[in-house]
């Protein structure tokens, strides 16, 4: 029988005023020694999600739920250097986590208020195969390992969400958190820069993550890209101590021009990274240590991979 790796793709969890969600940098897994990216085959496109009838209680606003999960999945569907589509199926009654009934599912009804933890405002799970082969339970071919075969979403049936078009103070947006879970749902993990939709956290009244960033771009782009990502321009460089030792964990940041922050890497054990997606011009880029405000716990994907060991006793450098 073929193996599934059932992966929680990220929650947005209480800290203070503000909640994790879970970009640049994408989620990976270690299978079979190698180190492999999780992505949908190119056949899943376009991606049918299905949404629960019921509107939970804690959802208000003038929008229904479903013009707002259609925006939000249209944000990640605009982006002109990827390929990614999606298509809305018919309204489904289930409101229970399911990673074999082949129903991308986004609910705001979960099957009771304990199926997050406390604080937790949504969570995405997916069905992420470690080879090649076949699930005869969900009945689904697998092409490479790494490959998502379905992914749900559920939202917190606690905490308040809105839909209003505009910001409301004392709730969370319900569009902002969902393209944050699309996000998830189509392999990427958080993102260093706070102005990222896949930044690790939100709070009441924010809606900036309803609309993608250059981050953001990037990362769906390497994940899936089209034929215009080809011109994009990239940078690439290793970073080391005063005494030549590799930092694994440094956020590599690339400033335009302006002085504008557009995208982010990590560094590996090596200390290398790469900055892809660029739009041609002249950056300089900086490293800081991954200690606030991310830090590794943050980062599921790095730890699956290379460990939590990271160095954070350094000070901020630009080159």
């Amino acid at each position: 029988m073929k193996k599934v790796c059932i992966a929680a793709i990220l929650a947005l969890t209480l800290l203070a005023l503000a909640l994790p969600l879970r970009a640049y940098v994408v989620q990976m897994s270690r299978q079979g020694g190698e180190i492999v990216r999780h992505r949908w085959k190119p056949s899943a496109f376009p991606i049918v999600w299905r949404m629960n009838s019921v509107q939970g209680s804690n959802v208000t606003g003038g929008r229904s739920q479903g013009e707002v999960f259609a925006a939000s999945f249209a944000a990640w569907q605009s982006v002109s250097t990827a390929s990614v589509s999606f298509t809305q199926g018919a309204d489904t009654s289930s409101a229970t986590l399911n990673l074999t009934d082949n129903i991308n599912l986004i609910t705001t009804s979960p099957q009771s208020a304990g199926d997050l933890p406390p604080g937790v405002l949504a969570l995405t799970f997916g069905a992420v195969y470690p080879s090649a082969g076949f699930d005869p339970q969900a009945q689904r071919t697998i092409d490479f390992a790494g490959q998502i075969g379905e992914a749900d979403i559920v939202f917190s049936a606690s905490l308040p969400f809105t839909t209003s078009a505009t910001a409301v103070s004392d709730r969370f947006d319900l569009q902002s958190v969902a393209t944050h879970e699309i996000g998830h749902l189509l392999g990427l993990d958080h993102s260093p820069l706070v102005n990222a939709t896949m930044f690790w956290s939100s709070a009441r009244g924010y809606i900036y993550q309803r609309n993608v960033s250059s981050d953001d771009i990037a990362g769906l782009s390497l994940l899936y890209p089209s034929s215009l990502f080809a011109s994009k321009g990239k940078i690439s460089g290793v970073v080391r101590t005063t005494s030549n030792q590799p930092v694994y964990g440094a956020v590599v940041v690339a400033v335009n021009v302006n002085g504008t922050p557009v995208a982010t890497s990590i560094t590996d054990p090596s200390g290398a990274y790469t900055i892809e997606g660029l739009d041609a011009g002249t950056y300089s880029v900086y490293a800081e240590p991954l200690d606030e405000p991310i830090t590794i716990n943050n980062l599921s994907s790095l730890v699956d991979v290379h460990g939590s060991s990271v160095n954070t006793s350094f000070t901020t450098r630009f080159r």
